[in-house]
């Protein structure tokens, strides 16, 4: 048997929850604001439930994911890698000066890269190495000078030997 739901019953609940979710956001980024790196490591821990002494990820630990992760995983990472660079390649575009419409007046197209990209890795349950693959290497053909990456703690070893491979400057564990 259908049930008659009250007019406006989807908007009212929305909204209440919206403001919930923005008023806890507004909080989270002024307790970052004002605390820093410190915050972060105390909201890693209460989100994460990971104690961290950084949120900075070293070249140790980096180095360690790859003593954890199978190695025919990271030749095929590796190869991976190949090919997105590959095909991203291919897609660079060209700058394209087209033609003097008036004397010193020149139409064109010219693609000048970000300096610097963020890129959020998913984690947990649902860890897709391939992510971390699919933005750093666009970012990094595109001629992007620095590709900061972070992802929620604990890292997944092959999402971070992937992020390695990949070409990220920094990663940070810090989540979504």
């Amino acid at each position: 048997m259908l049930q008659k739901i009250e007019e406006g019953f989807w908007q009212k609940n929305r909204a209440s929850k919206v403001k919930d979710v923005n008023d806890t956001v507004a909080g989270i980024i002024e307790q970052v604001r004002k605390d820093g790196d410190k915050a972060l490591l105390e909201l890693t821990e209460k989100f994460d439930k990971v104690k961290r002494k950084s949120v900075l990820v070293s070249r140790e630990e980096i180095e360690e994911a790859y003593e954890k992760v199978d190695p025919v995983l990271v030749e095929e990472l590796e190869n991976a890698a190949y090919n997105i660079q590959r095909f991203h390649q291919m897609q660079l575009p060209n700058d394209l000066w087209l033609s003097e419409v008036e004397p010193g007046i020149t139409l064109g197209v010219k693609s000048t890269p970000l300096e610097r990209v963020g890129c959020y890795i998913p984690g947990g349950r649902a860890a897709y190495p391939s992510t971390a693959m699919m933005t750093v290497i666009p970012a990094r053909v595109a001629g992007v000078e620095e590709v900061i990456c972070c992802t929620p703690a604990p890292i997944n070893p092959a999402i971070l030997v992937a992020m390695d491979i990949a070409g990220a400057d920094e990663i940070y564990t810090v989540g979504g």
